[in-house]
């Protein structure tokens, strides 16, 4: 089956109201969405309800490590509300998933590079993007594979080297201009 996959907290926060909505509207018989994550108290009534409702809705639960359902994934949809940037993110593209996410889950490219980057709470942009991967296996595997490559130089060595230089320069500007 074709398989949407979300790791993270199950809840409001993580905008999987949304993802869920956005699931039931579409009505696809041929797909799964994977739910890979702890549930918050408030949000346990209303997942069982969708799980009730839905028998192509798997809920796997909290996974220490999810890789293996990155690996047989089609497309990761983290819509989150609100993060700093979310380290799911960064996991997905290094499985080559191509990513539906908000701006707020601070991606770490550009939409249309990794995936693509929705406005919060927009359950049309999220069914439209959802129904656009499932249907383009050719742009699944650029995405996908744009993806990986950046993931590859987002390593702890380089983000350090980018925040040295940052300083290096703030304070080669600084004596340059007491110089002047």
């Amino acid at each position: 089956k074709f398989t949407f996959l979300f790791v993270g907290i199950i809840g409001f926060r993580k905008g999987v109201d949304f993802l869920l909505k956005a699931w039931s509207e579409l009505g696809f018989k041929d797909a799964e969405l994977v739910l890979c994550g702890r549930v918050e108290a408030d949000f346990k009534s209303i997942l069982k309800d969708y799980l009730s409702k839905f028998d192509n809705i798997v809920y796997k639960g909290f996974l220490k490590d999810p890789v293996e359902e990155y690996q047989k994934a089609d497309v990761f949809v983290f819509p989150s509300l609100w993060e700093g940037s979310a380290k799911v993110l960064y996991e997905a593209m290094a499985c080559e998933l191509p990513i539906i996410t908000t701006f707020n889950s601070g991606p770490p490219f550009k939409d249309g590079e990794a995936g693509f980057i929705i406005p919060i709470k927009d359950v049309e942009a999220l069914k439209e993007k959802m129904i656009l991967l499932k249907e383009n296996a050719g742009l699944r595997r650029k995405l996908g594979k744009k993806g990986r490559l950046m993931a590859e130089k987002l390593t702890w060595e380089n983000y350090a080297k980018r925040i040295v230089d940052f300083y290096e320069k703030i304070y080669n500007e600084k004596i340059k201009n007491k110089s002047a």
